[in-house]
């Protein structure tokens, strides 16, 4: 083979392996008027509700299209019922405080209200 062919040959293994390992993240949006250190502790947790939403909140509320998660855009009032708890039934009997506390449906809500809208 000549060194064109390998070259062309190289460029087409390495655009199909990334390809074949490219994931679908969800990214955050926060306002851009925010302080970088507040910014900073937000992502922290931020990042810790995207875990808990995917443990405990996905399995119902999340949906595929392909490989791609598709978690719905939550409304502030929507996010209020799931915080009272006291308002949502289903959710209380579902998840009570021992399965995901208050702290856990916190850091959930932050992951939800700061997520890219879809």
């Amino acid at each position: 083979m000549n060194k064109i062919t390998l070259l062309l040959l190289g460029v087409l293994l390495i655009a199909i392996a990334s390809c074949g390992t490219h994931k679908y993240t969800v990214t955050h949006d926060f306002p851009a008027a925010m302080a970088p250190h507040i910014k900073a502790d937000y992502v922290k947790q931020w990042e810790k509700g995207r875990v808990l939403y995917g443990m405990n909140c996905a399995k119902c509320h999340s949906t595929y299209k392909g490989k791609h998660e598709i978690i719905p855009n939550f409304t502030p009032e929507k996010l209020t019922g799931y915080e009272l708890r006291v308002q949502n039934a289903r959710h209380e009997a579902a998840m009570p405080d021992d399965i995901v506390s208050a702290e856990d449906l916190a850091l959930i809500t932050i992951f939800l209200t700061y997520k890219k809208k879809n």
